[in-house]
Order: C-alpha cells, then sequence, then structure tokens
C-alpha cells in the first residue's frame, strides 16, 4: 500500500483484509453514494465532507 492517502483509504477490501479500519469519513460518503448524492473525490477529511455536503445543498436548494 504505497500509494497517496486519497487512494488507499478507498482500496476498501484490501484494508479489511489487513484488518484496518475504513476512515469513517471515508465509510459515510461511500453510504451517501449509495443513497444517490454526488460527492467529489477524493474526501478523506471531515473537512472536506463538510464542504462537499455544503455545496451539494447549496446547489439542489440555493443558499440561506
Amino acid at each position: 500500500m504505497d500509494d497517496r492517502p486519497e487512494h488507499v483509504f478507498y482500496q476498501i477490501d484490501l484494508l479489511k483484509q489487513l484488518k484496518l479500519d475504513v476512515p469513517q469519513v471515508v465509510a459515510l460518503v461511500l453510504r451517501l453514494r449509495q443513497q444517490g448524492i454526488r460527492l467529489p473525490d477524493p474526501i478523506i477529511h471531515v473537512e472536506q465532507c463538510i464542504d462537499a455536503l455544503t455545496a451539494v445543498r447549496e446547489e439542489d436548494y440555493g443558499t440561506y
């Protein structure tokens, strides 16, 4: 696993095979994508997730 974190953290099967946990933010992003929410790649930090979700919300519903 000699790669950039944003690539390594999305190799879910390999992480599980190595008995490593999937980062919570990555698991959340994957679940949201399964629900049809369009999120950019890569998201590996909470701040990135917040920014992406805010952008999706504004895109769908506009700003306050």
